[in-house]
């Protein structure tokens, strides 16, 4: 199978390169994304380096930018945000040297802890294509996010895994019930879902039909979210919502959807044992945490913030703890080697093979990740990064805009809870949303331009 995927690689690569972007860029993200989050993980092993989808989509990315270096470098050159993201990325190459030269991990074995953070270059890739491009490609994942999510909702009917069928982000159960949870939606699910609120809120010229088309898209990706009964997945949600609701909404609706949302809410918690428990745990999760029981060893079982606040605070103090560790942590250190294994953090998930906490390559939160490996220096980059696209792509009303602003909200919001930013087919849709709004403010800004000069002449 992976011959197959290799020759798919190669062909993206020359489609890139032979006016076909829109076809290339469709494939690169198909591969990042594990076939659309349809495909075996093992079906992407292969007997050199290749053995995660998205390695197969930087390889492509890596090739294009061979084949393009003067064009890349024009852009990177002009575009602050690519100069940011390529900053970071030198940054990423200058540890993942440190790690092997100094530190003397084991080069396949840093590769392959690094990787995962090299998600900026998707930015990269995305810029060298026009808007149009960028825009034909969201419109052709819009029926394919459609149709993953209606596969999505099929599942807990069937008791089948569709959406990532290895079934690696299976969860087995809620409490003592036995309605088991899919907690893998689709990837590009949160941005289509502020794509379809944003035209359901500023499409006032449509048709009744279209307006009605927008209103059940909106509907069905709202109902993955909730269907995964993902605390934080919900909240972040919420979160995006009202964000885009402040610029998009008259306040009285707002006022009128929140009251709205709360009825339901209660209603739904006074009728639903599975709601009342989840909220239940919330609460005292909340409590427990204000309370600074996060310090203590009992954070792994008293709920999910708790847990991952002492999660973080334990991999901070030990960074901070020595200057040797200040600028770049401890490297790309992998969770397998001997190294990891004497770290002795007592915080975190525990592996199933060692019956120990899960020291560097944990799912529970990004930032002990981004602080572990990268230090103080690789956190202050990528938030740097973050905040200065945040602003760069404008606070108007321009869809794109909007919508990754949106997007960055919510992913800021649940990285206390998962492990995004250091997750590329998490990324690979937030930076092909921040490529098109950066292109859109281009061309409005040298629309701006011309229609100045027109008026001046």
């Amino acid at each position: 199978m992976w011959i197959l995927l290799f020759l798919v690689t190669c062909w993206s690569i020359i489609a890139f390169n032979t006016n076909h972007q829109r076809q290339s860029l469709l494939i690169i993200i198909f591969l990042a994304t594990g076939g659309f989050q349809l495909l075996p993980i093992h079906w992407f092993w292969s007997p050199f380096l290749l053995v995660k989808p998205y390695d197969y989509a930087y390889v492509a990315t890596g090739a294009i930018f061979v084949l393009r270096v003067g064009e890349l470098a024009r852009l990177i050159a002009k575009e602050r945000p690519a100069a940011l993201a390529t900053v970071y990325l030198g940054f990423l190459l200058l540890t993942l040297v440190v790690s092997v030269v100094f530190f003397s991990y084991s080069p396949v074995k840093s590769v392959q802890a690094a990787r995962v953070f090299f998600w900026p270059i998707f930015l990269l890739l995305f810029l060298l294509a026009n808007r149009s491009v960028l825009e034909r490609v969201v419109n052709t994942l819009y029926p394919i996010v459609v149709i993953l999510s209606l596969l999505y909702l099929i599942q807990p009917i069937t008791g089948t895994t569709i959406i990532n069928p290895s079934g690696e982000y299976f969860n087995p159960y809620i409490g003592a019930t036995d309605v088991k949870r899919y907690l893998s939606t689709p990837d590009f699910l949160i941005f289509f879902l502020l794509l379809a609120y944003y035209k359901l809120c500023t499409y006032k010229g449509k048709s009744l039909g279209v307006r009605l088309g927008q209103a059940l898209a909106f509907v069905l990706f709202t109902a993955v979210q909730a269907v995964s009964f993902t605390r934080s997945a919900i909240i972040g949600t919420g979160v995006a919502v009202l964000y885009l609701s402040k610029r998009l909404v008259n306040p009285v609706l707002l006022v009128l959807f929140l009251a709205t949302v709360s009825v339901g809410f209660a209603v739904a918690y006074s009728t639903s044992s599975l709601i009342e428990s989840r909220v239940n745990d919330s609460m005292k999760d909340i409590a427990s945490t204000l309370r600074g029981d996060y310090d203590d060893f009992r954070a792994g079982k008293d709920g999910n913030l708790s847990f991952r606040i002492a999660h973080i605070s334990e991999r901070l103090t030990y960074v901070t703890h020595s200057v040797k560790h200040w600028p770049m942590g401890i490297g790309f250190i992998h969770e397998d080697s001997a190294v990891a294994q004497n770290l002795g953090f007592k915080i975190g998930l525990k592996n199933f093979l060692t019956g120990r906490a899960v020291q560097v390559d944990t799912g529970d939160n990004a930032w002990s990740v981004v602080i572990i490996k990268t230090g103080l220096i690789g956190l202050g980059l990528l938030l740097v990064f973050l905040i200065y696209s945040f602003v760069a792509v404008g606070g108007g009303r321009d869809k794109y805009a909007v919508v990754y602003r949106g997007g960055v909200v919510y992913f800021l919001v649940t990285s206390f809870f998962s492990s995004n930013f250091v997750s590329p087919s998490y990324m690979v849709p937030l930076m092909l949303f921040l490529a098109i709004a950066l292109r859109t403010q281009v061309d409005l800004a040298a629309g701006k331009a011309a229609q100045k000069g027109k008026w001046q002449t």
